[in-house]
């Protein structure tokens, strides 16, 4: 039988791997720890001899696993160059622990009987299989072993074989990627290494592990420390904030910087504005005159006169109280009265004179009290409004000076062209 190729499914840590075309003569796997090796040696015993291994960590969480073997066999062939007949087995083993298996016959496609195809000879048995194909350290040895016994039957016949050329190469390296150059690089030597190594760690730990006796000194000065960089983040966060407030004071005075000194290009608008405003101020000044001489108009203390509603009833209680004098020269010298009724007439006269007297000088000062409450009244609106007059003008003023400066810095600029 002649191994040709391998198809691995799902085995271990293999998973749709393909291994050939192998050599007819000698087949060498190397590689890194972990690549696969001794995984493919172990799938390949037990695609000869079943799968009757335990399930490594790997495959555990797959539900199958398996794959084929394509093998030739020479002794099928009767007559000299007949071609070989080739096979296919395949193997699969579920989790279940039940195996399947198949035989096919690529030439004819066609499906053969384990018990009529001998694809192994009788005195290839496991421990033979595990003699040749097994991966480790002694197994090397004999593998080194049968590799010279194998070289010295072709070194007369193949000693040019690119294939054993390879071989040889191959298996020099394994030996010298573990047993390195007999001072370093070496298995051993790497072994010994990693357990100096192992022992300067553990070294290193139990210094570690080992409580410091200025840890307490430490842990206070780093408190210390601690406190004093709150309290310094504290003093920033403060002038953080007055920063801030800075920063928002120059740009509200920035922003007012920049209102006040925004340019305005048109001349013509600057000098409507100017016309309109003067105009505005010749009519308060207008307005102004005018109040002054309505004050200049307004009647002393001394020259107060009475209203035409006011002298009316004076006359009225003038004409009564000449209407009473006569009734009394009427009266005395044609009705001779008794002295009751006479002094009776003569006190109702008193009393009506009286009255009439009082009424008079009663008149006299509410006519006095209403004309000084009246020109109070027309002082105070006209005293309030020229004190609005005069605030309209200032206004007009201050507006009428910034727009001739505004009118000033325009024609300054449009004159030396800076725009």
């Amino acid at each position: 039988m002649i191994l040709n190729e391998l198809r691995i499914d799902q085995f271990g840590s293999l998973h749709e791997t393909t291994l050939g075309p192998l050599s007819r003569r000698i087949t060498v796997f190397w590689g890194p720890n972990g690549c696969g090796k001794t995984t493919a040696v172990e799938f390949l015993r037990s695609m000869m001899f079943g799968m009757n291994r335990i399930r490594s960590p790997f495959s555990r969480s797959h539900m199958t696993e398996g794959g084929a073997l394509e093998v030739s066999d020479p002794s099928s062939a009767t007559t000299f160059g007949e071609p070989h007949s080739h096979f296919r087995l395949t193997r699969t083993r579920r989790s279940d622990s039940t195996e399947s298996q198949s035989l096919l016959n690529l030439q004819s496609g066609a499906s053969e009987s384990f018990a009529q195809i001998r694809l192994l000879p009788d005195w290839v048995t496991v421990e033979v299989c595990r003699e040749i194909f097994t991966v480790g350290y002694e197994e090397a040895a004999r593998f080194d072993l049968l590799t010279r016994l194998c070289l010295e039957k072709t070194v007369l016949s193949g000693a040019d074989d690119p294939e054993i050329c390879s071989a040889e190469t191959a298996l020099s390296r394994i030996l010298r990627e573990r047993d390195g150059h007999g001072l370093q690089d070496g298995i051993p030597n790497r072994i010994v290494a990693l357990r100096t190594q192992r022992r300067e760690l553990l070294n290193q730990l139990e210094q570690l592990r080992r409580p410091d006796t200025d840890l307490p000194e430490r842990i206070r000065r780093t408190s210390h420390e601690a406190d004093e960089l709150v309290a310094e983040l504290g003093r920033i966060d403060a002038r953080l904030a007055d920063m801030d407030k800075e920063i928002v004071r120059t740009e509200q005075q920035l922003a007012e910087l920049r209102r006040r000194n925004v340019l305005p290009l048109s001349v013509e608008d600057l000098q409507a504005r100017i016309r309109t405003v003067a105009a505005r101020m010749e009519r308060w000044q207008q307005i102004r005159k005018l109040i002054t001489a309505e004050q200049q108009t307004q009647p002393t203390g001394t020259r107060l006169h009475a209203t035409e509603d006011l002298t009316s009833v004076r006359a009225l209680m003038s004409r009564l109280e000449d209407r009473a004098v006569a009734l009394q020269q009427l009266t005395e010298p044609q009705t001779t009265l008794s002295t009751q009724q006479a002094a009776e007439q003569t006190r109702c006269l008193h009393q009506l004179r009286d009255e009439i007297a009082a009424l008079c000088s009663y008149l006299r000062h509410h006519e006095s009290a209403v004309l000084q409450f009246d020109q109070r009244v027309e002082q105070s609106i006209i005293q309030n409004g020229l004190a609005s007059v005069s605030q309209m003008e200032t206004l007009l003023q201050d507006e009428l000076a910034g727009l001739q400066r505004e009118l000033a810095r325009a024609t300054s600029v449009l004159e030396h062209k800076a725009i």
